[in-house]
């Protein structure tokens, strides 16, 4: 027999940064995202450490890489091992482009694409069991809330759902520190807040912030309907 701890409800975490060095990419602060998420999973969110699973494209190895089939590999351990009542949460800093579909998909650390159909397929097995928040720090990551999410959940009436919190939108500069999600996330404080207090609390943060290199602070932050008013990763 299971033991009782065993029983208990589990937080899980898949966090994932990019910084795509063999494209001599642009993307200079996505492994320190992972650290600061990491970190704030632990201390503000109680994550045991063993359960937080990091992918970064770092290393002299690129074999070890988060290639877009690792990542749903990755993904869909992540969905095997949750059970009922569990809290699941990715994150992902990184780029997004279109597939072969058209719709925007995250990419690999091999500049392939994890489709837009796939997504869609492994949220709707997390939602049959468990809540699964998202974070995308990502250029459009607008856009897969768009053309994947509302689609999927917005008129789902399960209240354990797919909660999805994007950053950047197309007119953003990506790689802002300062507009980045995990940042925002961090300096909101964290703790007992709702969904729509945690995306309130960031807006309020970007109007205060200067203008980067030129370019006015924007950050597009969206939270599935009919989820906004749940404790945010309880």
């Amino acid at each position: 027999m299971p033991s009782r701890k065993a029983l208990m409800p589990s937080r899980k975490a898949l966090v994932i940064g990019l910084n795509y060095p063999a494209k001599n990419s642009l993307y200079k602060t996505c492994w320190d995202d992972t650290v600061l998420v990491e970190n704030f999973l632990k201390d503000k969110y109680n994550f045991p450490p063993e359960n937080i699973s990091i992918m970064k494209d770092d290393g002299d190895e690129p074999s070890s890489w988060p290639t877009a089939q690792k990542i749903i590999d990755a993904l869909t351990n992540l969905c095997d091992q949750c059970r009922p009542g569990d809290t699941a949460f990715l994150y992902f800093a990184g780029l997004t482009r279109k597939d072969d579909d058209g719709k925007q998909g995250l990419v690999g650390s091999d500049n392939e694409i994890v489709s837009g159909d796939y997504m869609k397929t492994i949220a709707n097995g997390f939602a049959r069991k468990c809540r699964l928040t998202i974070g995308l720090d990502a250029y459009r990551a607008d856009k897969i809330f768009e053309d994947f999410f509302m689609e999927t959940f917005d008129r789902a009436k399960d209240p354990r759902g797919v909660v999805l919190f994007t950053s950047c939108q197309e007119d953003a500069y990506s790689d802002s520190i300062d507009i980045k999600l995990s940042r925002l996330i961090h300096k909101s404080g964290g703790g007992k807040v709702t969904n729509k207090e945690l995306i309130e609390k960031v807006k309020k943060l970007v109007q205060e912030l200067p203008e980067h290199m030129g370019h006015e602070q924007h950050v597009e932050m969206h939270c599935t309907s009919g989820l906004e008013d749940l404790q945010f990763l309880a």
